[in-house]
């Protein structure tokens, strides 16, 4: 059985794909699941709304665990739709831990902003505009229901960092150990332009 891994220890300065200067032939974008075979190699792309793709370079991205899932940005080309074939040019890490359960002290809600927000796959995916200069900033996603309802809160602490620049943050919440026993969630999320805003999910 795979295990889920979450790469989550990176700074607010995350931004794209490496190599963003780069041009590629016709690829795809995408948050997406990718699944590491028994060497440690990157062996299948998982598209949350299409079936998967072998990865022919596999050797391409060391220092993966073994028979893991892993929750990324991919930039990839489909090589044979046929044979469901893909050669993968860039994975970037993502914040993708599940909700924090039991949360104790003063949830932090420093604004950002929503640049696209959907449920796919069993994520919550997001992609924030967060400001800031050069501190690492702190995230997380808090269940705050009272049990009979399940809602969440985004949390958002930039520790002090001067609001200077505007980067892009993509996260990618893990949302499937819900759907057992809810239809539907909340999400709220603190921004600059509209404050407070609540969105409702189904799972």
């Amino acid at each position: 059985m795979k295990k889920a891994l979450f790469l989550i220890g990176f700074m607010f300065f995350l931004g794209g794909c490496k190599d963003e200067e780069s041009i590629y032939p016709s690829v795809l974008t995408e948050i997406l699941s990718i699944c590491t075979d028994a060497e440690g190699r990157a062996a299948r792309l998982c598209p949350d709304h299409s079936d998967g793709y072998s990865i022919e370079n596999p050797a391409g991205f060391p220092g993966l665990t073994p028979d893991s899932l892993y929750r990324v940005i991919a930039i990839y080309e489909i090589t044979d739709a046929e044979n469901r074939a893909a050669y993968l040019y860039s994975l970037s890490s993502i914040f993708s831990a599940p909700p924090v359960q039991g949360w104790e002290g003063e949830i932090k809600t420093d604004p950002v902003d929503v640049q696209s927000i959907w449920m796919s796959g069993g994520y919550l995916n997001m992609v924030l505009l967060v400001k800031g200069k050069d501190k690492e900033h702190a995230f997380h996603c808090i269940e705050t229901g009272d049990g009979q309802h399940l809602v969440f809160q985004f949390y958002h602490d930039r520790q002090g960092d001067i609001e200077a620049y505007t980067k892009k943050a993509y996260f990618s919440i893990p949302m499937q150990a819900y759907k057992a026993g809810h239809e539907t969630f909340l999400f709220s999320i603190s921004t600059h332009k509209e404050g407070v805003k609540t969105y409702e999910f189904s799972l």
